[in-house]
């Protein structure tokens, strides 16, 4: 019953208060439903499985509306008979939430630590999951996956990364040859001309590397002498 459904309303008023208003709240839950799911896609012929036919989405709003309006304390009789006015409708599915999700690959060390756990509060595994070595999460067109890499890694040039229409393999570099570290398969195509990605370091290896930097720079106190970060007490604040 949706109105007994009170394990989201942390959340939701949290949202609440911060817009202050409930038409804002609204536009915020609707805009999410534009940026993350089909609601607002018109199904076509071609695309049968994305979106809606027309007018779904708002017979949609206006039956859940109307029922959260039921009082809690009417009969079962009174609630059938008021929804049987509006006409039903098929429910809400974000398009591919499991189906594009990565598969493990066998013959790998690494399946016990890396089982997906639902956590949609994450930006970075919104319709996804999050894993021991990476996180996935996906949106109306793109698929994001975030891969943990070790500390050794500190430029683009340490890693290969090669993407195939249904499979994501990442290669770490070192001493002239290449380590496969991350072989994944997709259950669905993607296309591999359109995929990019970035290497984002740590905050504590973007300091570490300041610190490289400007060790032996003019000025420094520390200019001439072998880097040794233990020399450098930084005050808490």
């Amino acid at each position: 019953c949706l109105l007994m459904e009170a394990k989201y309303d942390s959340a939701l008023l949290g949202i609440l208060q911060h817009e202050g208003k409930i038409e804002k709240f609204l536009d915020v839950v609707f805009g999410f439903l534009m940026r993350r799911t089909d609601f607002y896609h018109i199904m076509t012929p071609d695309q049968k499985k994305l979106g809606f036919p027309p007018g779904v989405s708002l017979r949609m709003v206006v039956r859940v509306s109307y029922s959260s309006d039921t009082p809690m304390n009417s009969s079962k009789e009174t609630l059938e008979t008021g929804q049987a006015d509006v006409p039903p409708v098929s429910t809400l599915e974000v398009q591919s939430t499991e189906s594009m999700k990565p598969e493990i690959l066998p013959n790998t060390d690494r399946d016990a630590d890396d089982t997906p756990g639902v956590y949609q509060a994450d930006p970075e595994c919104y319709n996804g999951a999050i894993c021991d070595s990476y996180t996935w999460s996906q949106s109306i067109k793109d698929v994001d996956i975030n891969i943990k890499v070790p500390s050794v890694v500190k430029t683009g040039k340490d890693l290969k990364v090669v993407v195939d229409r249904k499979r994501v393999r990442v290669f770490i570099k070192s001493d002239g040859t290449e380590q496969t570290y991350f072989d994944r398969s997709l259950c669905w195509d993607v296309v591999k001309d359109e995929a990019v990605w970035t290497l984002q370091p740590k905050e504590s290896q973007k300091v570490h590397d300041m610190l490289v930097k400007a060790w032996d720079q003019e000025g420094s106190p520390f200019r001439g002498t072998p880097f040794d970060p233990s020399k450098i007490n930084i005050a808490p604040s």
